[in-house]
């Protein structure tokens, strides 16, 4: 085993992600207070024991904005009095030092799966929001669901985010080996470039299910035994939910995450003998900055289907909304409809969350209501676009992954794929036909032998009748189950 050769070489981020879908928050106050508690209590702890360790604790906290939403509702707020003092619990985050904020999104939304105009609007919005509230500067981005692309760097990079986390597995080196989960890369798109920060999959699962700090300390020392030396520290980063589960909800805290995990593993770090230290993101990367490039496995945008939304009525509606309200918002229409673009402009960007476009079972009703309250806001004369396949809306931005720009590429022609949707089913048709013609005449000849073997016995001698009929016996019986083993009457 490779020795470390220094007690604290191996620094350890902790990663917890925050997220509850609009509206989910209010329904658990009228239908299961006790779950609602348990939630409530999850964040708080979160807090709690980052100030009660603040000399050492450092905890990476992805505060989803519909999350925050929930808890400013004034009327929601006011419901929980007696559950928890959540302005004070906001105010605890305020001051907590020890704790970094990451962004997701304004509305947590997974960017390659919305129209690319929206971009924007869906990043900047929420880093003034967090950094407003908490009054602490955001630089990582979490991409939801982990789904990420290339093209979404010089986004990312104009917003003002330095760093993105995604999932170690996603990433392989520019020799096409798998990425090692205990160094940072840089991640290039044109001439624009992010730090990534792998998040090693097993330990995040530990993270998320249980595990304790003796535990830990022998993994890690056995995983970096097996990593490329570096002149930076090991680093570890694992991610993991942290207001789902158990292992986070449990009512006995000792029991859980904080008491099982993570007040024994921080206390083992006060005494200076442990070999792993925590460190906060922001502060490793600034002193072990990196420049080794990274790729990503697969890219949503770059002609990888997996992981993309079926198509559906719903989605298809999201696009044609957009392109709808961009058309209004590059025309005159502005000036005399600001407040009903600005209402309009909220419900799009909302009705584009994780929690609609990636669930597609039990929130496109969600997203169909505000997509309606859109285009009731928007002026009827307003050009609805193609309503087009959002996946064809993929295929337009794939171009752009071989050519880097800041605008959208141009779509291909749609009569070229419908020719081509029409030359496939006209295909599949001529086989369809081919192959019941074929059956049919199949079906005749076996129906015409049976008929010769049926009529009445001519002079001719029995042993000439049984060899005619043994063939029958063969030819009916290969037709399958319904007729195999059953003799013809001669």
């Amino acid at each position: 085993m490779q020795k470390i050769p220094m007690q604290r070489s191996i620094q350890h981020a902790i990663v917890l992600h925050l997220y509850q879908p609009p509206g989910k928050l209010q329904w658990l106050l009228e239908n299961d207070r006790s779950a609602l508690q348990c939630i409530l209590l999850s964040y708080e702890r979160i807090v709690r024991h980052a100030h009660k360790y603040a000399d050492v604790a450092r905890l990476h906290v992805v505060f989803s904005l519909p999350l925050l939403r929930q808890l400013q509702d004034p009327t929601f707020v006011a419901a929980c009095a007696s559950l928890l003092d959540i302005p004070a619990l906001l105010e605890a985050y305020r001051d907590a030092d020890a704790i970094t904020f990451i962004g997701s999104g304004t509305h947590h939304a997974p960017l390659p799966h919305i129209p690319r105009e929206d971009w924007d609007d869906q990043l900047r919005g929420e880093r003034a929001l967090l950094e407003g509230v908490f009054g602490h500067g955001v630089k990582g981005y979490w991409p939801p669901a982990g789904i990420f692309s290339r093209v979404m760097i010089p986004n990312l990079v104009d917003a003002g985010y330095e760093y993105v986390l995604l999932p170690a597995l996603t990433l392989m080196t520019e020799n096409r080996r798998p990425a090692d989960p205990y160094r940072t890369y840089r991640l290039s798109y044109g001439d624009e470039s992010l730090t990534v920060v792998p998040c090693d999959v097993g330990f995040s699962q530990a993270q998320a299910h249980g595990l304790d700090a003796p535990w830990l300390a022998d993994e890690l020392r056995n995983g970096v035994a097996q990593s490329p030396a570096t002149d930076a520290p090991y680093l570890l980063t694992s991610c993991s939910d942290g207001d789902v589960g158990e292992w986070f909800l449990r009512e006995d805290e000792e029991e859980g995450f904080f008491g099982r995990f993570f007040s024994p593993y921080i206390e083992f770090c006060q005494t200076g003998e442990f070999p792993i230290r925590p460190v906060g993101l922001t502060a490793y990367i600034q002193h072990h900055p990196s420049q080794r490039p990274v790729r990503l496995r697969e890219d949503p945008l770059a002609g990888h289907t997996e992981g993309r939304p079926v198509s559906s009525p719903a989605l298809e509606g999201l696009f044609a909304s957009s392109r709808r309200y961009w058309a209004l918002a590059e025309g005159e229409a502005t000036t005399t409809l600001a407040a009903d673009m600005q209402r309009a402009r909220g419900l799009l960007l909302e009705a584009q969350g994780s929690g609609f476009v990636l669930d597609q079972e039990g929130r496109w009703a969600g997203m169909r209501q505000r997509l309606a309250q859109v285009d009731a806001l928007l002026p009827a004369g307003a050009a609805k676009g193609d309503n087009r396949d959002p996946s064809l809306a993929a295929a337009t931005i794939t171009a752009e992954v071989e050519t880097p720009s800041h605008r959208a590429a141009v779509p291909p022609a749609k009569k070229a794929a419908k020719k081509k949707v029409a030359k496939k089913k006209a295909v599949k048709k001529a086989v369809k036909k081919k192959a019941v013609k074929k059956k049919a005449v199949k079906k005749k000849a076996v129906k015409k032998a049976v008929t010769k073997t049926t009529r009445p016995a001519t002079p001719a001698s029995p042993a000439r009748t049984a060899v005619k009929a043994q063939p029958v016996e063969v030819e009916v019986a290969a037709k399958g189950p319904a007729t195999a083993g059953k003799k013809q009457k001669p």
